[in-house]
């Protein structure tokens, strides 16, 4: 079996994320983390198959980890601290909901805004003085140095999976097969560098890219519906809520029996 390891660049993802909008016909686009590793691992075994002549579903890569890296944002305009709450829940999400391992790099916006389109319009003369942008390149170096290491480490992976489009990482694709690795790259059509998009005619890639905007219908995020079993009575139930790994699930009734159990003391406010 086929060992794989993913590396998201999550600066780029993020910032591109706007073209998966583009492509979704209901036009509210949101990403589920939870599948697109699914995605990846489903794509790159249709990529396998093809290499091998063997049945897709026979040649399902492991995927070993997922590796999401991402800037902190630090010293930013006070407009902005209920986004720098809602990121850093959303990094926390990433690593106990779904298993990803999550490295992040601190980056000084120098009192700015964080977004670019409000720093053009709310810090446009401040700008002007400084000429200054944010650096975020601690991120990208950090990405190609794991990649690097995994690939080098005996038994690391098989198959080095980078999600990004950011020219900056073709030497470390050039250099992760020279160590002996496969490399397959998923990228968004419109924010790829031209060689992502031919990696084996540019010895960057072992298989075609995968193209996220054919798979905007999967990646959509939705709150259907799962099955659980009750951590009380051992009953199945339903529920929307995507708990943490290692939680307990309890359903409506046993939460019930618990609350006329432990009634909350007069005055005691719910946050």
């Amino acid at each position: 079996m086929y060992r794989a390891m993913i590396f998201i660049d999550g600066a780029w993802l993020f910032l591109n994320r706007q073209k998966l909008r583009e492509v979704d016909s209901e036009e509210q686009f949101q990403l589920d983390y939870e599948k697109l590793p699914i995605v990846i691992r489903d794509a790159l075994a249709n990529g396998i198959a093809a290499r091998t002549g063997e049945e897709s579903g026979e040649v399902k890569p492991l995927i070993m980890r997922t590796y999401f890296f991402g800037a902190q944002p630090v010293n930013y305009h006070v407009d902005n601290e209920q986004q720098v709450e809602n990121q850093e829940a959303f990094y926390d999400s990433l690593r106990s909901r779904y298993g990803y391992e999550v490295e992040t790099f601190k980056v000084d916006f120098n009192g700015f805004h964080i977004s670019p389109r409000e720093r053009f319009e709310k810090d446009f003369e401040r700008l002007q003085e400084m000429s200054w942008i944010p650096h975020e390149k601690q991120v990208d170096v950090a990405l190609a140095t794991r990649m690097m290491a995994m690939a080098a480490m005996p038994g690391g992976y098989d198959i080095g999976v980078l999600v990004s489009g950011d020219q900056d990482f073709l030497p470390v694709l050039r250099q992760v097969r020279e160590l002996g690795r496969q490399t397959a790259i998923v990228t968004i059509y419109g924010a790829a560098a031209r060689e992502f998009l031919s990696p084996q005619e540019n010895a960057i890639g072992d298989y075609e890219t995968v193209l996220l905007n054919n798979y905007v219908e999967t990646l959509r995020l939705v709150y259907d519906k799962r099955v659980y079993t009750c951590a009380s009575c051992q009953r199945n139930f339903k529920s929307s809520y995507r708990p943490r790994r290692g939680e307990n699930m309890y359903c409506n009734a046993c939460r019930a029996d618990y609350r006329r159990a432990h009634p909350m003391p007069y005055g005691e406010e719910i946050e």
